[in-house]
């Protein structure tokens, strides 16, 4: 579910003006944000901010219509879109700091589950938020390879069967290097998933010059 930090976390990126405003009506109770438009969005108040709309709810009710109606609802509108914009920076900021305890938490998970002594920091952050990434995307042949690309560098997954895969990882074999490996493939990969893997020196491939190179080619 989308909630008000992550639309407005959105929207930055466009740069343009967008509009929020409460919705009275018309969206699901357990769904935050519904969208009228691409520039307009209504927000459901009653699923997590009705502490704070509940006493201006109550004046709706109660207000002295001293002005006609259009004027009214010209200034609700106003209102609403300030305070909305307001609530939603203040989430956001409360959004980003979710997933730094995210992060923290899964380092810690990592750190139960693995050997984790031959990992530096940076490269605990780099597992950490891959698999933050992966429990939201489900992404995880593509997020495995740019995992292996920046803790290992200079390296090549290819298929070479269903759920077979050969990778190329262009650093020495060693026993740190391959505690590394197996751990990134038990975060990563899928269990039904097979991985071969050559060290240092790429595998030869026909038509590409690169890589059939005698001294430098491993044969398969």
């Amino acid at each position: 579910m989308k909630y008000i930090w992550s639309l407005i976390q959105e929207e930055r990126t466009k740069q343009k003006k967008y509009e929020l405003s409460v919705a009275y009506s018309d969206i699901t109770s357990w769904i935050e944000i519904r969208s009228i438009n691409e520039n307009k969005f209504l927000i459901n108040i009653n699923l997590r901010l009705y502490d704070i709309f509940e006493e201006y709810c109550e004046w709706l009710n109660i207000k002295n219509r001293t002005m006609s109606l259009d004027e009214l609802e010209v200034k609700l509108e106003s209102f609403e879109n300030k305070i909305l914009h307001i609530l939603g920076e203040m989430d956001l900021i409360r959004g980003r700091n979710i997933k730094e305890e995210l992060i923290r938490e899964i380092i810690g998970y990592i750190r139960e589950e693995t050997s984790t002594e031959v990992f530096s920091q940076k490269e605990l952050k780099i597992l950490a938020h891959a698999i933050y990434r992966l429990r939201k995307t489900g992404m995880s042949k593509a997020i495995f390879k740019e995992v292996l690309d920046k803790i290992f560098g200079n390296c090549y997954l290819y298929s070479h069967k269903d759920n077979n895969y050969i990778s190329y990882i262009g650093t020495k074999k060693s026993e740190q290097n391959e505690i590394k490996l197996e751990t990134i493939k038990f975060f990563f990969l899928d269990i039904e998933c097979t991985l071969e893997v050559f060290w240092e020196y790429h595998f030869g491939i026909l038509d590409f010059e690169e890589t059939m190179k005698l001294d430098k080619i491993q044969l398969y």
